[in-house]
């Protein structure tokens, strides 16, 4: 399938039967969209402006993740290999992230509460927006050593927060990170680049 999109207030999209879904691109901007499917694949980006979104069990993005208006309806795992962002809308319930993809840096805009924020692929880069923060029930980054670390930056010199509950992290390279839970976070192994708060390293 090609661009997948829909625009009016009263479009209704219902997928009923356990299919798999795979499209170019998928935009919402009214309406109400339910992802009965198992599975939703796209090899573009993901934009979400207005309406209803009732995610699927699995939503696979290879491009860009933006929620600036809809309603998003938690109910399945998003994989994603670029960009997040979180202007505006709603989610109801806290999404469940994994971001792939090393050959392409994702940036952070906006700040979400995350149930899962994960990273387990070696040299993958994640930058997040300075004075956003990200909150997760549960952090994993499991990087490689070397050149395999998980690298986390900020978009400027200056700080970005990070509010994790449960933490799994070794193998990551971090600068301008700001833990606003009481808890240190306490990598395995890790590579200070300056600036960080309340990090063992």
């Amino acid at each position: 399938m090609g661009a997948f999109a829909m625009t009016g207030a009263d479009s209704v999209a219902v997928f009923s039967e356990v299919r798999n879904l795979t499209a170019a691109s998928l935009s919402v901007a009214g309406g109400t969209f339910t992802g009965g499917v198992e599975i939703v694949t796209l090899s573009g980006n993901a934009d979400l402006t207005g309406g209803i979104f009732n995610d699927p069990g699995a939503f696979i993005i290879s491009g860009n993740f933006v929620l600036a208006g809809a309603t998003y309806s938690i109910d399945g795992t998003i994989t994603l290999s670029d960009d997040w962002t979180f202007s505006s809308g709603a989610f109801v319930g806290n999404p469940s992230v994994t971001f792939n993809d090393n050959g392409k840096v994702s940036t952070i805009a906006g700040s979400t509460t995350f149930n899962v924020f994960q990273s387990v692929t070696a040299a993958k880069q994640i930058t997040f927006t300075a004075g956003t923060t990200q909150t997760m029930t549960t952090l994993t980054l499991t990087g490689g050593a070397g050149a395999n670390q998980i690298v986390l930056r900020s978009t400027a010199a200056s700080q970005w927060n990070i509010n994790p509950t449960n933490k799994t992290v070794s193998y990551d390279d971090v600068q301008y990170s700001n833990n606003t839970n009481a808890a240190a976070i306490q990598p395995s192994t890790s590579t200070n680049s300056g600036n960080n708060t309340n990090r063992e390293f």
